[in-house]
């Protein structure tokens, strides 16, 4: 099925989502990462652990924005 670009912006909206972007982790909370980095200190085996590299991937082609419900309408 093909639709317009117009089409999908009516649907969002009546969905009634909001609008979210940026690409920095406004969440990010510099205590909790800190905690969290001491509680899985004597837990966590380094040698298991598989890291993914994503620098090969070009920033330029992600979104910068995408869609949500609005607080409360869960």
């Amino acid at each position: 099925m093909e639709v317009s670009r117009s089409t999908v912006c009516r649907a969002i909206k009546r969905m009634e989502a909001t609008r979210k972007g940026g690409r920095s982790a406004t969440e990010r909370d510099e205590f909790l990462r800190a905690a969290w980095r001491v509680m899985v200190a004597g837990v966590l085996d380094p040698g298991r652990v598989v890291f993914v590299d994503e620098c090969g991937n070009h920033t330029s082609l992600a979104p910068l924005y995408g869609y949500c419900p609005k607080e409360g309408s869960l």
